[in-house]
């Protein structure tokens, strides 16, 4: 670009180059479906953007449509830096992981588990299957014979 200006017959300019660089496309994933643990083993569950260009997303967790908060039975906490889940190829931008950690879960954790950011008016979401199966211990007695 050049800037012109002109005052009293004399004239100056100045001249800018301006680059326009691609946007980088963010992505979100989450780690391999489905995920398998037994009653009473802590399980967490991972969710990451990267590759966005800024600002401050939300994340949100979501199990049968409803809403996932701190309390008593789920832990969520957001870690930001560099890739964590993914592997491969370098990705420009700034990474942030949401972790979901049900440290007790039962049978009733079994589901579906939505991760929702939401990004400057865009959203975005991504899934997980959770199995939270019985116990599998038995116990095996032996009668002696008379």
């Amino acid at each position: 670009y050049v800037c012109t200006v002109n005052l009293g017959g004399d004239s100056d300019l100045a001249t800018v180059m301006l680059t326009v660089l691609a946007s980088t496309t963010a992505e979100l994933k989450v780690q391999e479906s489905p995920v398998i643990t037994f009653v009473g083993e802590s399980v967490t569950l991972g969710c990451e953007l990267y590759g966005y260009a800024g600002g401050s997303p939300e994340i949100e967790w979501m199990l049968n449509n409803e809403l996932i908060e701190n309390d008593s039975e789920f832990t969520i906490n957001v870690v930001e830096g560099n890739r964590t889940l993914q592997t491969g190829g370098d990705v420009p931008g700034p990474s942030i992981v949401s972790l979901l950690t049900i440290s007790n879960p039962t049978t009733s954790h079994t589901g579906l588990y939505v991760c929702t950011v939401n990004l400057g008016g865009d959203s975005d979401l991504a899934t997980v299957m959770l199995t939270v199966l019985a116990s599998t211990t038995a116990e095996l007695k032996v009668q002696e014979s008379p």
